[in-house]
């Protein structure tokens, strides 16, 4: 599914929510996985507001239909972001009540490894976690109001 095409986007979504929803303690809509091509492009606020708005609604729908309370409804973003990325996100959840903010992920970035630039090359693009991805997840945390 293009990250270009907001209706896929949405309908995507949709049929996880539709599915999840009255029988979730929870939900998450994770914009920030950086092994789903495309995917962190919905980190934007003018891609995400639209999305979050949507499966707010659909969640909604669906506990109603199922006679359960409102599900709380989070967002994950990566810690990759930019600080006035992140403070943006978060007004967003404000604004759109959500019920949190998850704000640390894989990192796609390199600084202060170890290895030899040859083993992190060969490792590819993907996502690392551990102390790579704890640096920027508290940067995050931090920047958000």
């Amino acid at each position: 599914m293009p990250d270009d095409d907001q209706a896929a986007v949405q309908a995507d979504y949709e049929a996880s929510t539709r599915l999840l929803a009255p029988h979730a303690d929870y939900l998450v809509v994770n914009v920030s996985s950086p092994n789903t091509p495309g995917l962190r492009n919905l980190q934007a606020v003018e891609k995400l507001e639209p999305l979050l708005g949507h499966v707010r609604r659909v969640a909604d729908r669906a506990a109603v239909d199922a006679g359960r309370r409102r599900v709380p409804l989070l967002v994950k973003i990566a810690p990759d972001l930019a600080d006035d990325d992140v403070i943006a996100v978060a007004d967003l959840a404000v604004a759109l009540e959500l019920d949190g903010v998850i704000a640390t992920n894989t990192t796609t970035g390199r600084d202060g490894l170890r290895s030899p630039s040859d083993e992190v090359a060969a490792a590819g693009a993907g996502g690392l976690s551990g102390g790579a991805a704890a640096r920027p997840g508290d940067r995050g945390a931090a920047a958000s109001p």
